[in-house]
């Protein structure tokens, strides 16, 4: 995932998001637990199946991160 998206996507991983996107580790901690922001799965797992297996709507999570990276947008 490049930074240009701008945009998360279920089908992104879940590391390059925390990488990519510093202002999202807050709410990825809350969203899948902190463990999830060092785990080494998340180089290979996606948005969609971490929040599955957390029991959270994939839609749900990627809109709430979206959200926040437009709000960043526009405060700028």
């Amino acid at each position: 995932m490049k930074k240009e998206n701008k945009q998360v996507k279920p089908e992104s991983i879940l590391y390059e998001v925390i990488e990519n996107f510093p202002a999202l580790r807050r709410k990825i901690g809350e969203l899948f637990g902190k463990r999830c922001l060092s785990c080494p799965s998340s180089k290979r797992e996606t948005i969609a199946y971490t929040a599955f297996h957390k029991g959270l709507d994939p839609d749900v999570v990627v809109r709430d991160l979206n959200s926040i990276l437009l709000g960043q947008k526009k405060g700028k």
